[in-house]
């Protein structure tokens, strides 16, 4: 099987079904055990396994690197909206996925390390004290299918560099959510972090509502561009093909996030709008860079897309918060 030829059954798979629990005595402590952490553990698992991959074959034409770099990257994104607590720390969620790039940070990043041959990449702890931009999955991305940089025995060794880095930062992610999860699931008025059920509610609430926001306003929204100046380079993953597959990947896990804050059980309107969106979604699977939007007809088919996730995300809102009793917070792409 083909890297392509699979690429889609990884969307499919990167996302875990949450089996319906029932009634549910407490719908934090079923979030982390059922949502959270098995999501995390699949991201560690890919994460090694891609690093098994680079030092097997670090060349960027490896089909099997390749593969292994979409799962790590599908898997990640099933839990990028969770950002808070453990992923907060020394600049993680950013070591991970530098994007949306407006400024080519991970160009400037990687171009003096190679330019220079920079040996950094041997020393895995002086490594990881370098720019963010340059150690993670966008930066691999950039090896793997970009064309800026030939194969050599350097972007070799940076490739295996970035691959040993982000799985330790998926392993400290993990590492620290074996104690963030009790300080979520044992709130209360001695809690330093969540004094009431209300906080940790409001907590995953910013994040079902931020996930739709980024998949909205930045996955969809930057590669549109405007109808004169569509910018699809401006896609996520566009290199790698994954900007739709990552779309669809978000998509499935926070409909898996809104079932579990709803009891294991969504509301006929939120159920009613994700279904819509997943439609949509069907509808450009012709596209998984999203280079569609370069042509009116496609734009159109992207644009419905957008919108649907945008009146997905005002239901959901307010059909989970209403079982919460909570709004969702403030998130970083609010603004002032």
């Amino acid at each position: 099987m083909t890297r392509f030829s699979c690429l889609f059954s990884l969307a499919l798979t990167a996302s875990l079904t949450l089996v319906p629990l029932g009634a549910r005595a407490d719908v934090v402590s079923d979030t982390v055990k059922s949502y959270v952490l098995p999501r995390l553990d699949r991201v560690v698992a890919s994460a090694a396994a891609l690093d098994d991959a680079a030092t097997k074959d670090c060349r960027p034409d490896s089909e099997s690197l390749r593969v292994a770099f979409d799962q790590a990257y599908l898997d990640w994104v099933a839990v990028q909206h969770l950002n808070f607590g453990p992923v907060q720390k020394d600049n993680r969620y950013f070591a991970m996925v530098f994007w949306p790039d407006a400024r080519n940070a991970v160009n400037r990043a990687l171009r003096p390390l190679i330019g220079e041959a920079n040996p950094i990449v041997n020393d895995p702890m002086a490594f990881r004290q370098s720019s963010v931009a340059g150690r993670g999955l966008s930066a691999l991305e950039l090896l793997l299918f970009g064309d800026e940089y030939p194969a050599s025995d350097y972007t070799c060794a940076l490739t295996r560099a970035i691959t040993e880095d982000v799985e330790q930062t998926v392993r400290e992610i993990r590492a620290g959510w074996t104690d963030y999860a009790l300080t979520m699931i044992e709130r209360g008025a001695e809690n330093a972090t969540y004094k009431s059920d209300a906080e940790v509610y409001r907590q995953f609430l910013t994040a079902l509502d931020a996930g739709l926001e980024v998949d909205a306003d930045l996955r969809l929204g930057r590669p549109l561009g405007t109808f004169d100046a569509p910018k699809p380079a401006r896609a996520e993953a566009w290199r790698a093909g994954l900007s739709l597959p990552a779309l669809s990947v978000s998509i499935a896990s926070l409909r898996d996030l809104a079932t579990s804050l709803s009891g294991g059980a969504l509301d006929e309107d939120t159920r009613t709008e994700f279904d819509r969106v997943e439609a949509a979604l069907d509808s450009v699977q012709d596209s998984p860079d999203l280079s569609l939007v370069a042509d009116p007809a496609g734009r159109f088919r992207v644009e419905v897309l957008q919108q649907t996730i945008q009146t997905l995300r005002r239901v959901a809102a307010a059909d989970v918060g209403d079982k919460l009793g909570v709004k969702a917070g403030f998130n970083s792409l609010d603004g002032d």
